[in-house]
């Protein structure tokens, strides 16, 4: 993937992104400006995945050869002003897969290539240089130690305190909480202590957030050079004596292609550049601890289990991944509380139980899982017996606000299912939970049949029959489609019914299931995903911006959600749909957009402007097993 002579203008909301296992990540933009507090070169996992904080911002870097001195940094102070402008020296940027910066100026040439190491908080920048003359780079890295949702900015006496033993390769600084090493395997350091003031964030601005930071300097690396060279530079929260950078660069670049590889061996598919760039997508997400956890979306995102359990069949299953597909929902069946699943994990690593439905994704991603593997065994052995707990939760009552009434339905609380927003509360029977119910009772029913649990199938079968009787009451005559809520009802056309139709046991009859995808194809259908609401709706909001209160009134009432798209393929194909694999043809030009290479949590509806999250695990799990489906067998 490449950008030809990017300027900050049209590039300055198109980024990239790289993670090490751990959930902490190395991002930025494609003309080498933090745009977002979020963005690093070193991100690390202080309490891997969680406790994340930003170690290593970027690197000023000077170029002077006889021809004069050039600033290749880019970066935005107040008042609008773009200082150094580096990107017009910048001729290219690729992501192939690593992403690679190519610089020309005074008569030298530069490429600057970034990767992490993987299972450590490190990111190494490997430097390939070319000049007829003499030169020399001088590379001054801009370092911080905070959360990565706070800032350091304010006064003199506001600024934390930082110390460094500096070497003659590099330097080891100790900030409040984290130490950090920065070290080079050709470059000369030398100490000179200052402070870089009031970098703007672009994004934090149009969000009304807080948008300008300090950063620390503790000195800067210089490298002299004529001719052909090349160097490597070391960021990390641990001090290394030797690092075999060939070896790491090797090892990093065979694992990326391993990733590709696996998934190709699974699949019965032609390469596509496009599955390439999905599969290795789809790896960022998946934390390789004792456990084995999902990352939600970077770069704020941490763990949640309701992502987890939906991103799974893509992210894992359809990627070749088995043992990673049964460590994530055992850690998720290991982790839950009265038959609930983790809704989410905050930076401290507290969980949080506010979910209605993680345990009902859950059963889904074990039926796939089965699905995919035939592992019955393991099923049986691990995943059943939580499965069964999750399913007695539902019906005697947990810690989430969550009970079956009479009628058999599921009935939940205000916030507790996947639109979460003070603006779509959904208290009552929404019809996704209720779907997903039939369906948990329906797989549990398979389960017990399979397993010799004649007694628990019979119960299962009942309990499920009453619940597909009941959820007829969803269907509105007037609108020849579901109501989203039951009890109060609420009739709003949101895409949560195409749920009804794309799970595998259906609960209408076929030609209710037309209507249904025919209304969210009418209505909700964009080239990227679901709008979340319909645009014939006096709340539906073209644009995601303003201050948070007023993003978070588009977030779920017109933002199109790239994950949904999973589901209306699904329902496309169980309805006799023809060519289900041009629905996903909007995603090849999305993926040179927002987080490159990757797929946005939401888009805005009429623009298809990438906002939210660069990187979302559903949206790239979900697309990733359409893409299977709809592309499998075809060699």
């Amino acid at each position: 993937m490449r950008f030809k002579n990017p300027t900050y203008a049209r590039a300055w909301d198109r980024e990239w992104l790289l993670s090490n296992g751990l959930g902490g990540y190395s991002a930025s933009t494609i003309v080498g400006a933090n745009t977002r507090k979020y963005h690093g070169l070193l991100v690390a996992a202080s309490k891997p995945p969680h406790g994340r904080r930003l170690l290593v911002a970027k690197l000023e870097e000077k170029l002077t050869t006889q021809q004069g001195q050039y600033l290749l940094s880019t970066n935005k102070y107040p008042e609008g002003k773009i200082y150094p402008t580096g990107y017009e020296f910048l001729k290219e940027f690729r992501l192939n897969p690593l992403p690679t910066f190519y610089f020309e100026a005074g008569g030298c040439k530069i490429k600057k290539k970034i990767y992490m190491i993987n299972g450590a908080n490190a990111a190494v920048v490997r430097y390939y240089l070319k000049s007829q003359g003499k030169a020399r780079l001088e590379l001054a890295p801009l370092i911080n130690d905070r959360p990565i949702h706070s800032l350091t900015a304010g006064g003199q006496a506001d600024l934390p305190q930082f110390s460094q033993k500096a070497y003659a390769d590099g330097t080891f600084v100790q900030g409040p909480v984290c130490g950090i090493c920065i070290k080079s395997d050709q470059c000369s350091y030398r100490a000179d202590e200052k402070w870089n003031y009031n970098m703007i964030y672009d994004w934090e601005t149009e969000g009304g957030e807080a948008d300008r930071e300090h950063h620390f300097m503790p000195g800067r690396f210089e490298f002299e050079f004529q001719g052909s060279a090349k160097f490597n530079l070391l960021l990390s929260d641990s001090e290394y004596k030797f690092v075999d950078y060939h070896r790491r660069y090797k090892q990093e670049n065979e694992r990326i292609a391993n990733v590709v590889d696996e998934f190709y061996l699974n699949n019965r598919l032609k390469r596509d550049r496009f599955a390439d760039h999905l599969a290795l997508a789809a790896d960022q997400f998946i934390v390789r601890n004792e456990g084995n956890e999902v990352m939600a979306g970077y770069p704020w995102f941490g763990v949640w289990g309701r992502d987890a359990m939906i991103a799974l069949p893509g992210i894992a299953l359809a990627t070749g991944r088995f043992d990673e597909a049964k460590a994530i929902p055992l850690n998720a069946a290991k982790s839950m509380k009265d038959g609930m699943v983790v809704c989410f994990v905050d930076e401290k690593g507290e969980p949080s139980y506010t979910s209605a439905d993680a345990s009902l994704w859950y059963g889904l991603a074990v039926y796939r899982f089965l699905q995919a593997t035939n592992d019955e065994m393991f099923v049986r052995a691990e995943l059943f017996g939580p499965l069964k707990k999750a399913i007695d939760g539902y019906l005697f009552g947990s810690l989430v606000d969550v009970k079956v009434d009479e009628d058999g339905l599921l009935k939940c609380g205000p916030g507790l299912t996947w639109m979460d927003t003070k603006v779509t509360p959904r208290a009552g029977k929404p019809v996704e939970l209720n779907a997903l119910w039939y369906n948990v009772l329906k797989i549990a029913q398979l389960f017990a049949l399979k397993f010799g649990e004649e007694k628990y199938g019979d119960e299962m079968k009942r309990k499920a029959e009453k619940v597909k009787k009941s959820f007829q009451r969803f269907w509105n005559e007037t609108e020849e489609c579901l109501y989203d809520v039951l009890d109060p009802d609420d009739s709003t056309v949101r895409p949560n019914q195409i749920f009804a139709v794309s799970f595998p046991s259906p609960l209408l009859d076929a030609e209710k299931e037309k209507m249904v995808v025919e209304k969210v194809r009418k209505e909700l259908l964009t080239p990227l995903g679901l709008r979340s609401i319909s645009p014939l709706d006096a709340r539906y909001r073209k644009k995601y911006a303003g201050a948070s209160e007023e993003r978070e009134k588009s977030y779920q009432c017109g933002m199109v959600w790239p994950w949904l798209m999973g589901a209306f393929v699904d329902a496309h194909v169980n309805t006799g749909g023809r060519n289900a694999s041009l629905l996903l043809s909007g995603f090849r030009k999305h993926l040179r957009k927002g987080g490159v290479g990757t797929i946005s949590e939401i888009i805005e509806p009429e623009s298809l402007r990438p906002v939210g999250c660069i990187a979302q695990a559903w949206s790239v799990g979900e697309i990733l097993r359409a893409y299977v489906k709809t592309n499998e067998e075809r060699v």
